[in-house]
């Protein structure tokens, strides 16, 4: 079972809690704070039910020949409510991201409510064990990297990965008393060397600790020089961030690197003057592939005392075997020479820093960034800053949520590349700096119309006024607006003079249903479009007449789909000398139509309105009964087609077309509809079905 010391340093540590990878302690001891949380939603939207639950992961790797890993979790805060109750199961499972043919995953635990809370109360752990298949491992040590995730699985099958945890399994022999093992790799393997003791006393290797203190911080003053006199930069100085170029490797004693780092070592030590006993000391060491006979020379030589070199040998293949370095090219280390033994580790030496990985989203949005510092000192400084990269206009900004903490939230308020940097300050060492990338994508904006409404009546020649608001998460972003009127063409491009919203004032001089599309495209391309129709009435434009009758198609008869009967349809209308609603006194309380062989009988109210376009469209909408039921709504279609006996202005179809559409006025619920299914309401647009027996007749009064 995990110590209790372990486990409350973890409950303790921001890295743990904030770090996406987790608090690795050494290569052996890692640890997570996670958080599930999960709520029940039903048809309507509204949360039936949730659980949230603070657990606390702790991880052990393995030296002691078996190739796997330990993992352990207890929960810490438990909560649920309403369709979650004591007996609702939550699961936890191991899951293998990567080399998922290797890694052999343990089995899950499912577990009731009821059984997380006794195990809050206990403070009890579950365990769960990562194994590594060494048959598929690379090169003489089988090394296989695994990373995985914590599943947490709810009872209605929704599952969630918490994380991106890695491990490295080998089987590399040269290891005493541990051929196979597994270890955590998210950490920065570094050997430390101190010049004094924690009484204050010199080190058993104070001599080798300040050769290679020497080395890394002024190689200019080393032995040899470089032979073609350019500045020496000597590797493998631990600065908490690690580069290819800065790194060392370990080679094997066997190895040809190893017999070259030695001869060169000899040759350039026989040009010092050696003193007693003393042996000549190299840096970087001979069992790295950086080392004197990698010919770059960038290397030191130095003769110090036996014991000095003895006890610092001593204390590095201590330190191959304590924290697995594998030969290259599957391991890195660096050097850490402290003044003081105890001083250094994470909290006396500079803050390890990482920026995380690259992240993108919205603009406007709030993106979350993952940084992790691993640094205990007191009054740590944390910052964040955001620079433009590239494809970013002026006056872009980006704010963050908290910039003093690892994770906090960016939101900019346009588009473009930028970059994150992280600034950690302990205020003794020298800021720890790390960065990513964050992709910002453009967001269209969203446009919508409030006035005028659907199906809303205006007299011709009068003032329509459109609101037309529009909302854009990038702030920053310039629009541009554009109308098409349903006239043939659309006004050009316009910059609002209003903020934020196209709205201006439109009137039309000839009747008709107009469907008005509203389009909003910004300085990045992105573009949303909104429509709606409204009706324009004449009343001086003249009267319409349709009789006759037409199949009644499939399904029209929403309440009887397969009626077959023909449809009836009686109508006439006109405005009365200025007024402003259609009238017919002959059909006013009787039948507008009906069908035949089925109980269905639509018989007139009221009428609304009548349209009658300049190209031979008619539509009238009103009030009725339905077998005698009021609270219908009626909306009546007609093309008048072009067969010589008709008004000027006709339709170019070879016979007379009509749609009669009944909702519920309440309800918008359909009725009965000559192109059921069909949700297009414009005269100009819909498919109407042809008359089999009988007309459509326009009559136009004269103009002044």
């Amino acid at each position: 079972m995990p110590d209790e010391d372990f486990a409350r340093e973890c409950e303790n540590s921001r890295a743990a809690s904030a770090d996406e990878y987790g608090f690795v302690k050494n290569r052996f001891q890692w640890c997570r704070n996670m958080i599930a949380f999960h709520y029940v939603v039903d048809s309507t939207g509204q949360r039936t039910g949730f659980m949230w639950m603070d657990l606390t992961v702790v991880g052990y790797g393995r030296d002691d020949g078996q190739r796997n890993v330990r993992l352990f979790v207890r929960p810490n805060e438990v909560a649920f409510a309403k369709s979650y109750t004591p007996t609702t199961k939550f699961g936890l499972d191991i899951v293998c991201l990567t080399n998922i043919s290797s890694c052999q995953e343990p089995d899950d635990h499912n577990l009731t409510m009821a059984q997380w809370l006794a195990l809050r109360v206990s403070r009890d752990w579950i365990s769960f064990t990562l194994s590594s298949d060494e048959t598929e491992g690379l090169g003489p040590e089988k090394v296989l990297w695994h990373d995985f995730a914590i599943e947490a699985e709810y009872f209605d099958g929704v599952s969630e990965f918490n994380g991106d945890y890695g491990i490295r399994c080998d089987s590399a022999t040269y290891i005493p008393n541990a051929a196979k093992a597994c270890i955590f790799y998210d950490v920065i393997p570094h050997l430390q060397y101190w010049i004094l003791n924690a009484d204050g006393t010199n080190s058993g290797h104070k001599a080798v600790a300040e050769h290679i203190r020497q080395a890394q911080d002024q190689p200019n003053t080393t032995w040899p020089p470089k032979l073609d006199g350019s500045n020496k930069v000597i590797p493998g100085k631990y600065t908490g961030e690690s580069s290819a170029f800065t790194w060392l490797e370990r080679v094997s004693s066997g190895s040809d690197r190893y017999k070259e780092n030695g001869t060169v070592k000899d040759y350039w030590c026989s040009f010092l003057e050696r003193e007693g006993d003393n042996q000549c000391d190299e840096y970087p060491f001979a069992s790295t592939w950086q080392g004197a006979g990698l010919g770059d020379g960038n290397f030191s030589v130095k003769y110090v005392p036996q014991p000095d070199n003895s006890s610092a040998g001593g204390s590095l293949v201590q330190y191959y075997n304590r924290d697995r370095i594998l030969y290259t090219p599957y391991d890195f280390f660096y050097v850490q020479v402290l003044d003081r033994q105890g001083q250094g580790g994470n909290s006396d030496g500079p803050p390890i820093v990482s920026a995380g990985p690259e992240i993108d989203g919205d603009e406007g949005s709030a993106l979350r960034l993952y940084g992790s510092v691993r640094d205990s000192s007191p009054g740590l400084q944390i910052q964040w800053t955001a620079t433009p990269v590239e494809n970013v206009d002026p006056g872009t900004s980006c704010v963050f949520s908290d910039a003093t903490i690892p994770q906090p939230t960016i939101t900019c308020n346009d588009d473009g590349l930028f970059l994150a940097e992280l600034t950690v300050n302990d205020g003794v060492n020298p800021a720890a700096r790390a960065s990513t990338l964050v992709t910002v994508h453009n967001v269209s904006p969203a446009v919508r119309i409030t006035e005028p409404t659907a199906w809303q009546l205006f007299r011709v020649n009068g003032p329509i006024v459109f609101n037309t608001p529009f909302t854009d998460p990038g702030t920053n972003d310039t629009h541009f607006c554009q109308y098409n009127f349903d006239q043939g063409f659309s006004d050009p491009a316009f910059r609002p003079s209003v903020p934020n919203n196209c709205g201006l004032v439109k009137g039309y001089d000839h009747a008709g249903m107009y469907t008005v599309t509203a389009s909003v495209t910004d300085d990045d391309t992105g573009q949303d479009d909104t429509s709606v129709m409204i009706v324009v009435y004449d009343p001086h434009e003249g009267s319409a007449t349709i009789t006759g009758t037409t199949a009644t198609p499939p399904g029209a008869v929403v309440g009887n789909p397969t009626a077959t009967g023909a449809t009836h349809l009686v109508y006439n209308a006109q405005y009365p000398l200025g007024g402003s609603r259609p009238y017919d006194p002959e059909l006013n309380g009787q039948a507008l139509s009906w069908v035949d062989g089925i109980p269905f009988r639509l018989q007139l109210v009221a009428m609304e309105w009548l349209v009658i376009t300049e190209d031979g469209n008619v539509a009238g909408r009103g009030t009725g009964t339905v077998n005698g039921q009021t609270g219908y709504t009626w909306v009546l279609y007609g093309w008048d087609s072009c067969d010589g006996a008709n008004s000027p202005g006709c339709q170019n179809v070879p016979t007379d077309k009509v749609r009669l559409v009944i909702f519920e006025t309440a309800t918008g619920q359909v009725v009965y509809d000559h192109s059921p299914g069909s949700r297009e309401y414009d005269v100009d647009r819909i498919s109407p079905t042809e008359l089999t027996s009988g007309a459509v007749r326009v009559r136009r009064w004269p103009r002044n």
